[in-house]
């Protein structure tokens, strides 16, 4: 890859929210940007970024970007188990980004909620439907590009 294909990537990446979220269909942010940069792919895929990612990604496309801006998910939301309807599979925790579910299997999983980035992969996953988004405790936002990110 030429460098200022690597540039781009870093770039991409950096504006991208990191939440391997797979809503725009790629197994991770940094397979999305793979796909922009070598399949031309649209730019308008990254849902929780919103029109304010996409913009983003086509100054950095045209050139026309030297500094990726911080965005922002106002008070986003995260993952929460109804305890008393879990049934221990863990198949919640196999797909979560972040590690943010404990448990064992066959006993009550738990959300770190600090940990959850609000991908919301767990949710569809549950096969008791014991799983649901709830308000952030902390009413934080998620800032990209961030440390927070970089866990």
């Amino acid at each position: 890859m030429p460098v200022n294909k690597i540039d781009m990537k870093n770039k991409l990446l950096k504006a991208l929210p990191q939440l391997q979220c797979r809503k725009c269909t790629y197994k991770d942010c940094e397979s999305y940007a793979d796909a922009i940069i070598k399949e031309n792919e649209d730019l308008d895929k990254c849902e929780p970024g919103s029109i304010h990612t996409q913009n983003q990604l086509l100054e950095i496309v045209n050139g026309s970007n030297e500094k990726v801006f911080v965005n922002e998910i106002r008070n986003y939301h995260i993952a929460s188990i109804e305890t008393y309807e879990c049934i221990g599979c863990t198949i919640c925790m196999k797909v979560c980004p972040t590690d943010a579910i404990i448990g064992a299997k066959h006993k009550l999983h738990f959300i770190i909620n600090d940990l959850c980035n609000g991908c919301e992969l767990c949710i569809s996953e549950c096969p008791v439907d014991c799983m649901s988004m709830t308000t952030n405790p902390k009413k934080e936002s998620w800032f990209w590009p961030s440390e927070q990110v970089d866990l």
